[in-house]
């Protein structure tokens, strides 16, 4: 019998405004990879602490080794794709990597 649900591997990268899951270096973030189903219609589930934690203005994209699906707040994704740019402007080969993670990016999204 087919599985209708699909695993899907997602790294979570919140930087919120919350001090909760301030690391020893002083950066918020998750840590590790998870491992989420998409069910028949194709929604994920995405655990409320994280949402609280990734905010309401989010960006679904890659993460950066480009293995996975990734949550971003806005703000972490902007500064990801500012530092892409200016990667690219100084070395062509990271051009290529900028135009994947872009194309890949998906806004207006919510939970």
């Amino acid at each position: 019998m087919p599985n209708d649900r699909e695993s899907v591997p997602i790294s979570a990268s919140p930087e919120s405004q919350q001090r909760k899951n301030v690391g020893a270096d002083g950066r918020y973030g998750f840590f590790g990879a998870y491992n989420h189903s998409i069910d028949a219609k194709g929604r994920m589930i995405v655990p409320q602490n994280f949402r609280e934690k990734l905010g309401s203005d989010i960006v679904v994209g890659l993460n950066m080794a480009q293995t996975s699906i990734a949550i971003f707040p806005r703000s972490v994704w902007q500064s990801r794709l500012d530092m892409l740019t200016d990667l690219a402007e100084k070395d062509i080969r990271a051009e290529a990597f900028l135009e994947r993670f872009a194309m890949f990016s998906f806004d207006n999204c919510s939970f």
